[in-house]
């Protein structure tokens, strides 16, 4: 509803993730927490928070400058503080600079965690089942970006190439 956020703050010498209650109609925080880095190492420069606001539950992505050269990043899952998993994850990075675009995706009610992992020339799509990280077994390895429909019927993925894929997700 739009009264949780995760908020990174990445400049080249500092990262610092917040936990945010808003208030709405009064355009206030209502409370902040530290979210604490689960690799000190790591500048963090994204987070996806789970869907619902009632889990302290996230996706945490970071880097070091020898990761980021080569698109690559880690990808951490953590609850309450506590990191549960943590894996490769590949993301776009425009010329080496500081523009990234984090690829990862909660699933609503499923608990699922997608995210693209290293792959050859671009990303391979794979998910973590609050246990196991498992590939998607999808026709492309070479995919920039993906996107589930609102009611996770539909998986549109951007190659590349470039070329758009639209899979009905059964």
């Amino acid at each position: 509803d739009g009264t949780k956020l995760l908020v990174v703050h990445y400049d080249n010498t500092l990262t610092e993730i917040y936990d945010l209650e808003i208030e709405l109609n009064r355009n206030t925080v209502v409370s902040q927490n530290t979210v604490d880095k689960p690799d000190e190492d790591l500048n963090f420069f994204a987070g996806i928070r789970y869907p619902d606001k009632n889990t302290s539950k996230y996706a945490l992505m970071g880097a070091s400058e020898k990761m980021s050269q080569n698109l690559v990043c880690k990808v951490f899952i953590v609850q309450d503080n506590k990191t549960f998993a943590s894996f490769d994850g590949y993301y776009m990075s425009k010329e080496y600079d500081f523009y990234k675009r984090p690829v990862g995706q909660w699933i609503p009610g499923k608990g699922l965690f997608y995210y693209l992992s290293p792959g050859q020339g671009g990303g391979k799509l794979n998910f973590w089942d609050g246990q196991n990280e498992i590939s998607a077994d999808l026709e492309v390895s070479n995919i920039r970006d993906f996107e589930f429909s609102l009611d996770g019927q539909y998986l549109l993925v951007t190659t590349l190439s470039p070329e758009l894929i639209i899979y009905k997700v059964n």
